[in-house]
């Protein structure tokens, strides 16, 4: 008896090893077959008229060894016809070890004319090994062929058949149908799951209604109405969608808007705010540094636009009246003027809010929903939710508040701009129902170390900001990825992405979409047959395959 074993790396070429030792250790990972991934899988065609037949496109293995056909192949069967007999003749893909042959080719072996002609075999031998692709009938006086004069050996296992997996269980194509079907299955769970939760957390709700105190009632949308206890719990209950609202600047984070620093709120300050929301407009960044950043974004909803900028000329003019001091608290007596007509949530700026509880039914979060409200630490979210207004959940930007964790339902499909801005969480999984998504979405999120992104498409500027973002995972299900999607992510240097390399290129990615052009840290990202990396000096991703 002996032992052998391999591969190893030689040394002196004390490890040499031949094409057969190759070829024997890919018999045992792939069976023999046609390869149903690639091209026409051999499919036969006829002209119209004549004896010919066209063989398609096709990849096939036997015994470890590959055939390929790239291009459509011609087989004239018309020398094999009989004048007085019909006949069979086979055509198959065989492959020939012997040392004069050391190939695999297509083979057309003739059969016996007679009256009931029987199909003939492919011959084989130790050194010969073949697929049984189709038998074609020659009628006496035949001038064309069709499909109705073959029969097709394809599928059928004891002559040919399709490339199997490692475990011979199954095709691949029925490998990746069963993983779709399986994926189907978990969402399924998960939506159960996610209703379940909801309901417990309701019925939980129910019986504080008869136990706990309750602070104040109301109604949020066409027929939702919602219950606030002593506790900080908050249950929305009804259907439909929330109403939208908007935003005013807490009064917990008042800064006085002198964002040039001259000591006066003038129309000077309102031009530099309007100069930095155009440069974040168009993907640039806003050309202010980050103190005056925080005082261009005067209503505090997290982003810098020509609102702010309209706050600050009104300011600016009744100063000029004398209608208010130029200080902290003549800005603070024209903000209160101003909120007496804002449309602002029930939820605004409440500190008392500590967990959110939303019920099955309700369809989406209006916009600015549960702004500011600081110590909202988790959210219950029912299954029928489709949408997650801007600013639902924003906390402030001075620092990180609010939600620790939030668990998206698989049904939505839309999150807002700013929707998560500023807040403790810590992972977040994206799923694969969402198409649509704001900018900003994320920022500021400075807990947030791990994401799971599985929606359509990763929103612009999303997570800017996110300094604890280190594991990042993108599902085969992207399709694009906006400018400026990672920026300031300082600790993010992977991505990793369950699909290939030619799967990662055929992505969208809109310009800076990496923010190599500013601040990124991105030097690698992972596929399954390979990896990019960074060339810092050409400014390009190289792929890198295995």
């Amino acid at each position: 008896m002996a032992f052998s074993s391999g591969f190893f790396n030689s040394k002196g070429l004390d490890r040499t090893y031949t094409a057969e030792n190759f070829t024997d250790y890919l018999s045992s990972l792939i069976c023999n077959g046609i390869l149903d991934t690639y091209g026409e899988q051999f499919e036969l065609t006829a002209p119209a008229k004549g004896l010919k037949v066209i063989l398609g496109t096709g990849k096939a293995w036997i015994n470890g060894h590959y055939f390929i056909n790239d291009a459509k192949y011609s087989i004239d069967l018309s020398e094999y016809q009989d004048e007085s007999l019909p006949r069979y003749v086979t055509i198959g893909i065989v492959c020939d070890t012997s040392e004069g042959a050391r190939d695999v080719r297509i083979e057309v072996v003739a059969g016996t004319p007679a009256e009931n002609p029987s199909v003939p075999f492919i011959p084989v031998d130790t050194n010969r090994a073949k697929l049984t692709l189709y038998s074609v009938r020659l009628n006496v006086g035949a001038v064309s062929l069709s499909k109705f004069d073959w029969f097709d050996y394809r599928t059928d296992e004891n002559l040919c058949g399709y490339c199997r997996c490692i475990l011979g269980k199954c095709r691949v194509t029925d490998m990746l149908a069963q993983l779709t079907v399986l994926n189907a299955q978990i969402d399924k769970y998960n939506e159960t799951i996610e209703g379940l939760n909801s309901k417990i957390d309701t019925l939980q709700l129910k019986i504080d209604d008869m136990t706990g105190d309750i602070v104040k009632v109301g109604q949020c949308g066409d027929d939702i109405y919602y219950v606030l206890y002593s506790d900080g719990k908050l249950l929305l209950r009804g259907t439909g969608e929330m109403y939208d609202y908007g935003t005013a600047i807490p009064l917990s984070d008042v800064h006085y808007p002198d964002v040039d620093g001259d000591g006066r709120v003038t129309a000077s300050d309102a031009s530099l705010i309007l100069a930095a929301a155009s440069n974040l407009g168009v993907g640039l960044e806003s050309g202010l540094t980050p103190d005056q950043e925080l005082l261009a974004d005067v209503n505090r909803d997290g982003s810098i636009n020509a609102v702010d900028a309209s706050l600050v000329l009104s300011f600016a003019a009744d100063l000029g009246v004398g209608k208010y001091s130029g200080n902290l608290e003549g800005w603070i007596e024209f903000l209160n003027d101003q909120r007496a007509g804002d449309n602002l949530s029930p939820f605004f700026d409440d500190q008392n809010i500590k967990s959110l509880v939303v019920s099955d039914g309700i369809t989406s979060l209006g916009t600015f929903a549960f702004n500011y409200c600081n110590q909202l630490g988790s959210a219950s979210l029912p299954s029928t939710l489709t949408k997650i207004g801007r600013n639902a959940f924003a906390a402030l930007a001075t620092d990180v508040y609010g939600l620790t964790k939030i668990s998206i339902p698989g049904k939505v499909t839309e999150i807002g701009q700013y929707a998560f801005a500023n807040t403790r969480i810590t992972s977040l999984t994206i799923p694969r129902s969402v198409a649509v998504v704001g900018y900003y979405a994320c920022r500021g999120c400075a807990d947030l170390a791990t994401v799971r992104y599985e929606g359509a498409v990763i929103g612009s500027h999303m997570f800017t900001g996110c300094t604890s973002l280190t594991d990042f995972t993108i599902a085969k299900t992207v399709k694009e990825i906006q400018t400026y999607a990672f920026n300031s992510c300082s600790k993010l240097k992977t991505l990793t992405y369950e699909g290939s390399l030619k799967d990662w290129a055929a992505i969208e990615k809109q310009k800076n979409w990496d923010s190599h052009s500013s601040s990124a840290n991105l030097t690698k990202i992972q596929c399954l047959d390979g990896y990019l990396k960074w060339d810092d000096e050409d400014k390009e991703w190289v792929e890198v395959k295995k």
